[in-house]
């Protein structure tokens, strides 16, 4: 035989797998690969690009190594998936003239409870059968299936020759007008769907595609309905999703890219279905990349406490499952011991009687209760179907496909990022309890020294340290974490300041000596206090108020009284003690009065040493 004559694609493959195995620079090599070769399934399937996978697979493990794998894997699976689509999604066109086009009639034939409407598919009588059976296909499919599991097999019924059954494909060549001679109803076709055929995993290659990577295959016609529901998610969802190699964590994948059967568009029934399912996976660090995470179905994942009687599910409790790892069992459990003279029998295993999976419906029955709970339990690159029967009655719904299994208790997998999410929330929530105590404890001190701050007769002092700062601002602007006094003043001379609201309204703040101040111990006033007048006051700052409530701190005194209370719980007790009978503004370290909105500013009075020893704050 004469030599085969090589393409381009396939020479640039032998260099390539030359240079690989000369074991110069593999990586190098490698992410040449990636970037230049595109794996056409006809270049993959040659004899070049066999031998360059097999030098690729027999290269030492890296990170390039891991790209060129995925990139092979990857490409050839997106060809696989655009032929397929083409095939499912696609149909030749009537081209006949328009008084030469019919319609053909296809009516649903398929025995049990599922029966398609008609639908009327355009032909002619000289094209082949096969363009008139693929547009019905579509037509219905769109309708009926998920658009990554179409119905593809149907048998027509010939009934000319007694009701005699031929796949669609069996008489695809023949032309249209040849079959309406061997149907006696004239343009009507009856069919039955071929649905329980065996799957063959040939044949959906849409399923090669992780749950969580399949937005970008389906089709821009198949939309979440409205009426599905947002589920709540498990306990481990909000956990940090970080990439430790083999720990589980949980990614949100529409329920509408998993072809369940049942899971579709125009479902009636069920009628609830979560519209997001929470998929357990894990990070392969050896791969750089995600997969499943593989589940026990004899281990025991719901807590004794949280497992409920099926039978005597409110809908209420079933619906909260939904979108959720499930797990169920069909035994009965007993109390009572056998006769000690009776050998006891021998015991299933957990897995022949527990179902894990993943709930995505509930049915309904006709008093609105729960009746079945539908799952999906994955299968490596497959699924099974579940349809658990909640009130126990060992019943069928009559799917192909779907296996039904009793339930006697069910409840929502605990799985490993949900047992760290609660022990942190236990963490969490004692923290929180601990927190809360030392709140009480401060706000008690706090209003009392409030309290006694604003008794008659008590000198109204606030304590300024050697920062010699002051903040005025919003107060309701300034009590978050991430929020600042829009006003500072510094410069001021440290010690005590008395602080007192003059006959205008306006608040003064002046020094009276060194010292320190004790809010449990305060001094008795019984002098007077007068504003200064004068020309000499310096603008020192200048701020807006919106919330009508404003204040004016020592900074060093207000930082410490909050000090490990949280900013904003702190801040909204002082604004809330001005509301209580016994309390006012003077505040430890400052004072809060309700003013009007707009501006404000705060003037000063040096002393010969440049120190601020006055203030006041005004309306501007």
């Amino acid at each position: 035989m004469p030599p085969t004559t090589m393409t381009s694609s396939e020479e640039a493959v032998v260099r390539l797998r030359q240079e690989l195995q000369a074991g110069d620079n593999p990586d190098s090599v490698l992410q040449r690969i990636k970037d230049s070769i595109i794996w056409a399934p006809a270049l993959a399937q040659s004899a070049a690009g066999k031998d360059l996978f097999a030098a690729i697979s027999s290269s030492p493990w890296s990170p390039a190594w891991v790209a060129a794998n995925a990139a092979y894997h990857a490409q050839l699976r997106d060809a696989e998936w655009q032929e397929t689509e083409e095939r499912w999604w696609s149909y030749p066109p009537v081209t006949a003239d328009v008084s030469e086009v019919l319609e053909l009639t296809f009516i649903d034939a398929t025995p049990g409870d599922e029966r398609w409407e008609p639908e009327r598919i355009p032909c002619s009588a000289g094209e082949p059968f096969s363009h008139a059976a693929q547009r019905f296909r579509v037509v219905a499919n769109k309708k009926h299936r998920h658009p990554l599991r179409p119905s593809l097999d149907y048998n027509l019924i010939l009934e000319v020759r007694g009701s005699t059954r031929a796949t669609f494909d069996s008489v695809a060549s023949r032309t249209v007008s040849y079959l309406l001679g061997e149907l006696k109803n004239g343009h009507s076709v009856q069919y039955v769907r071929d649905d329980g055929r065996p799957v063959d995993l040939r044949r959906w290659p849409a399923l090669l595609f992780a749950p969580w990577d399949r937005a970008r295959i389906m089709p821009s016609w198949c939309t979440t309905p409205e009426s599905w529901f947002e589920p709540v998610p498990p306990p481990g969802f909000n956990a940090a999703k970080v990439p430790v190699d083999g720990a589980q964590f949980y990614l949100a994948v529409p329920t509408l890219h998993i072809p369940g059967i049942g899971i579709v568009p125009s479902a009636s029934k069920p009628q609830l279905i979560a519209r997001t399912l929470y998929w357990p996976v894990r990070y392969l660090k050896l791969m750089l990349t995600l997969g499943e995470y593989p589940l026990d179905e004899g281990r025991d994942y719901v807590p004794v406490p949280q497992r409920l009687v099926s039978s005597a599910l409110t809908t209420e409790a079933a619906r909260a499952l939904l979108g959720r790892y499930i797990q169920s069992s069909s035994d009965i459990p007993r109390d009572d011991e056998p006769p000690k003279n009776k050998k006891r029998k021998k015991i299933a295993s957990a897995s022949d009687s527990q179902t894990l999976a993943i709930a995505w419906g509930l049915t309904l029955d006709d008093e609105g209760q729960p009746d079945w709970l539908h799952c999906v339990q994955p299968l490596l690159q497959w699924q099974d179907d579940y349809a658990l029967d909640l009130k126990g009655l060992s019943r069928s719904l009559g799917q192909p496909h779907v296996r039904y299994k009793n339930c006697v208790w069910i409840g929502a997998a605990v799985l490993d990022a949900d047992r760290r999410a609660l022990e942190c929330n236990v963490e969490e929530n004692e923290l929180q309890e601990v927190q809360r105590d030392g709140s009480s404890d401060w706000t008690e001190r706090t209003q009392q020294w409030i309290k006694n701050l604003n008794t008659e007769g008590i000198d109204k002092l606030v304590e300024v340290a050697h920062d010699g700062a002051f903040v005025a601002g919003d107060i309701e602007l300034s009590k978050a974490d991430t929020d600042e006094w829009e006003a500072v003043i510094l410069g001021a001379k440290p010690g005590l300041w008395r602080v007192f609201i003059g006959a205008s309204g306006t608040v003064h703040l002046a020094w009276v000596r060194e010292g320190e101040l004790d809010y449990n111990a305060l001094p008795q006033f019984s002098g007077d206090v007068v504003e200064s007048e004068g020309d000499n006051w310096e603008e020192l700052a200048s701020f807006s108020v919106d919330s009508g409530m404003v204040g004016l701190f020592s900074k060093s005194a207000l930082d410490t009284l909050v000090g490990d209370c949280d900013k904003q719980f702190a801040y909204e007790t002082l604004v809330d003690a001005m509301n209580l009978d016994d309390l006012g503004g003077f505040m430890p370290g400052g004072i809060i009065i309700s003013g009007d909105d707009g501006g404000y500013v705060v003037e000063g009075i040096k002393d010969d040493d440049g120190e601020v020893v006055k203030l006041r704050m005004r309306a501007d």
